[in-house]
């Protein structure tokens, strides 16, 4: 009889769990570095004109990671609802059963004359109705008790502590550089000139003239197939020696009048930008372009329409105008549109908000704090912001200034908008 009051007083007993993490103070912070991805190919520039030489290097993709150790506490709550009515329950019934049962005796055991039943049996006596009491209200009490005290046991809370690693914060950066040999190919744009440029490293290092690169319109860089990645400062110094390659020498006099303005132009951008690898030589190019310039222009509007290819996109016309100026909101070459004058025929990337369409083919372009007109060629093959408000970015050339409104403003001849 016991085993089944306690068997079912565990079984309707129902226990609820919480559990919660919550997380201590930090015990102790490191730093480790793990590999976070394929190796690959980088070059490294050194000018000395009218050489580069470019460095290969191949190296691993690592991650610096700052770690964190703490104590995680895994707190588990248990609470049975129904514990504390069936214990208050069970000590009622367990206490008034037991009650009726121990004084039993004191109840008399002579039958109810005052009752019979039609079998002519008088009616139980008072002590027979407090025993049968006594049995009902145990057999409540007792179960309820067991339920009460089982539940109560169960509830409480459990804590389990362990210590855990969280990330704090992670950089990629290249490690374990190594030089590496192999055929490097220049690739040149499509449709610019014949088959990529390819020659075999030594040591890891190989070295172009400016007159291998005078003609090499390039797109990318590759070590035996595999795309080479130019750091940012790297990729400028490349870049510029590029430009010198494309501006120096300087034509004679002669030869300098014979070139379409476009092309002038061009040179000009370009020797303005080899000024940082080419030093003197790179400036006096650009004097000497820049002085051709002024003179066409003497009473002239501005720049004629590019003869031949035409750019076919944004990257296109920035790979053929090679832009020196970048205006958009933060640079410092915005002060520099206060004389437009002395800009006159320098490439420029504009990036801005386009405020208001004056005319079919005049645009007027914020850029930060500035404003200045965009004028659209008529033949021109991009097609105009729908609406003002627009944002907008342009490769375009420096005309000079512009009286609109009564207000004097830089324009630029676009070459491409989008």
């Amino acid at each position: 009889m016991l085993t089944a009051i306690c068997c079912t007083s565990f079984g309707c007993v129902r226990v609820n769990h919480e559990v919660r993490v919550e997380k201590g103070p930090v015990l102790r912070a490191y730093e480790r570095e793990v590999l976070a991805g394929e190796s690959g190919v980088s070059a490294a520039v050194a000018v000395a004109w009218p050489k580069v030489t470019l460095s290969f290097a191949r190296f691993d993709r690592c991650r610096q990671e700052r770690v964190e150790e703490v104590v995680e506490e895994t707190i588990t709550e248990s609470f049975a609802p129904s514990a504390g009515p069936a214990f208050t329950l069970g000590m009622l019934g367990v206490a008034s059963g037991g009650a009726l049962l121990g004084f039993r005796g004191s109840f008399s055991d002579q039958p109810n004359t005052r009752v019979i039943d039609e079998t002519g049996h008088y009616g139980p006596s008072a002590r027979t109705i407090a025993t049968g009491w006594s049995v009902v209200l145990l057999s409540v009490g007792v179960p309820a008790l067991v339920t009460g005290v089982v539940g109560l046991a169960q509830s409480g809370e459990h804590v389990d502590r362990r210590k855990v690693e969280q990330l704090a914060s992670a950089m990629e950066h290249p490690c374990h550089e190594a030089p590496v040999d192999g055929e490097v190919e220049l690739v040149r744009i499509k449709g610019e000139g014949p088959g990529s440029l390819r020659v075999a490293t030594s040591g890891g290092k190989v070295t172009f003239t400016a007159d291998q690169l005078s003609e090499l319109r390039l797109a990318s860089v590759r070590m035996n197939g595999a795309l080479v990645l130019f750091p940012e400062e790297e990729a400028a110094k490349f870049e510029a020696f590029l430009s010198c390659s494309e501006a120096i020498p300087v034509p004679s006099p002669a030869g300098l009048s014979e070139m379409g303005e476009e092309a002038l132009v061009a040179r000009y951008n370009s020797a303005r930008a080899c000024g940082s690898v080419a030093g003197e030589v790179g400036e006096q190019a650009a004097a000497a372009l820049g002085a051709e310039i002024q003179r066409r222009r003497a009473g002239r509007p501005g720049p004629t329409v590019r003869e031949g290819p035409r750019p076919r996109s944004l990257e296109d016309a920035r790979a053929m105008y090679r832009p020196t100026l970048v205006l958009a909101e933060g640079s410092r070459d915005v002060a520099a549109l206060s004389d437009p004058e002395s800009l006159a025929g320098t490439a420029a990337q504009i990036r801005g908000t386009l405020v208001q369409q004056v005319a079919e083919n005049i645009l007027v372009v914020k850029v930060g704090t500035a404003e200045l007109l965009v004028f659209v060629p008529p033949d021109a093959t991009f097609g105009v912001p729908p609406a003002n408000g627009a944002e907008l970015e342009a490769i375009g050339v420096v005309v000079g200034t512009q009286v609109l409104e009564e207000k004097a403003r830089p324009l630029i001849r676009a070459a491409w908008i989008q």
